[in-house]
């Protein structure tokens, strides 16, 4: 069974239908359908099986994306994270991002320089 085949079979008539189809994603993920280093297909291929928008298709594969479980590259598709690299970006800050020195004047600071994004793709 591919994704595609997945998307065709688990259509949703209730509800969003961009949350129904990044859950079935990160079921497919989780549970190996979709294994890491594997392409994803193409959005406008994935939009025609799901009987969606090509709009609805990009926000799902942006949204996996800024979770970390798919890496995108231009010209090239995307791919299906290694499992050790799930996440890992979206929590951690990148190499290159240094954290600034701050000085504690008054009290405890609470940095909200950086957002992080919980990686809630194990839930159903």
């Amino acid at each position: 069974m591919t994704i595609l085949t997945l998307i065709a079979e688990n259509q949703s008539n209730t509800g969003q239908k961009y949350a129904h189809l990044e859950q079935l994603f990160k079921g497919a993920i989780r549970d190996g359908m979709l294994k890491p280093g594997e392409k994803l297909p193409p959005l406008r291929t994935a939009a025609w099986e799901a009987k969606c928008s090509l709009g609805t298709m990009s926000r799902v594969y942006s949204s996996l994306e800024r979770k970390g479980l798919v890496n995108a590259r231009v010209g090239q598709g995307t791919f299906v994270q290694e499992a050790a690299n799930i996440g890992a970006d979206v929590i951690l800050p990148k190499p290159h991002q240094e954290k600034r020195e701050q000085s504690l004047t008054t009290g405890p600071v609470i940095d909200l320089g950086m957002n992080a994004i919980a990686n809630d793709w194990g839930k159903k």
